[in-house]
């Protein structure tokens, strides 16, 4: 019956959706989790509702209820931001520093005029200007559980990853989609870049001039 009327729908051409059957569906619906205007969608490729529902509540056991606050207090102090920190790079920083750190839990436990305060002396001190730091990161075995919550935070916030051979996909995963990842990894025999060159790859990317890819941070692996 589906697919009969999978194909009437088509011969009407109208675009439809089979539930649990992707085959004969024009399109998928996801799970959402909305919180006023924050959405987080959850798919499967239309294989398999149950666990999207599943992942969904997990997800909104975690997202504090009021996460619309935040939403609130960004919207009110975006512009001001904008206004101040012109760099892209230290933008994007403030605000994560922002979020990860004090200024957005006091946001989320409703002290308003407080987590204000701390935002813009925060806004206040902050230089714009694009700024370099080198972070020499273990990751021991390449074992992503074994990431210290600092190393992970640091992940996040670099332009630039060097990695060796030893760390797995599972780590990087932890970086930005949009981090330049080169692989300087060595084992017997084989270098694909010398210590040396390897020194000069960090002097180069320290050193950087271009807004957009100046490093903040470049990470490695290197033991």
């Amino acid at each position: 019956m589906n697919k009969q009327i999978s194909q009437d729908a088509r011969n009407l051409q109208k675009i439809v959706n089979i539930v649990d059957n992707a085959d004969i569906s024009d399109f998928i619906f996801g799970s959402i989790v909305k919180r006023d205007d924050l959405n987080i969608t959850i798919g499967s490729g239309g294989l398999s509702p149950v666990l999207t529902r599943i992942i969904k509540q997990k997800i909104e056991k975690i997202l504090p209820e009021n996460i619309h606050d935040l939403n609130d207090f960004i919207r009110k102090n975006r512009q001001k931001v904008k206004n101040k920190l012109t760099n892209i790079q230290s933008r994007r920083l403030f605000w994560q520093e922002v979020f990860e750190g004090n200024i957005a839990q006091e946001v989320l436990n409703g002290n308003f005029i407080k987590a204000q305060d701390l935002f813009d002396q925060k806004l206040f001190n902050k230089n714009n200007k694009a700024e370099s730091a080198l972070y020499l990161i273990g990751a021991g075995a390449g074992d992503p559980e074994l990431l210290t919550l600092k190393a992970v935070k640091l992940l996040s916030k670099a332009d630039i990853v060097l990695y060796d051979r030893l760390v797995s996909d599972g780590v990087l995963d932890f970086a930005r989609k949009d981090a330049l990842k080169i692989h300087i990894g060595k084992r017997k025999d084989f270098h694909k870049y010398s210590q040396t060159e390897i020194n000069q790859l960090i002097e180069k990317y320290l050193k950087l001039k271009f807004p957009y890819l100046y490093p903040r941070a470049i990470s490695s692996g290197i033991s």
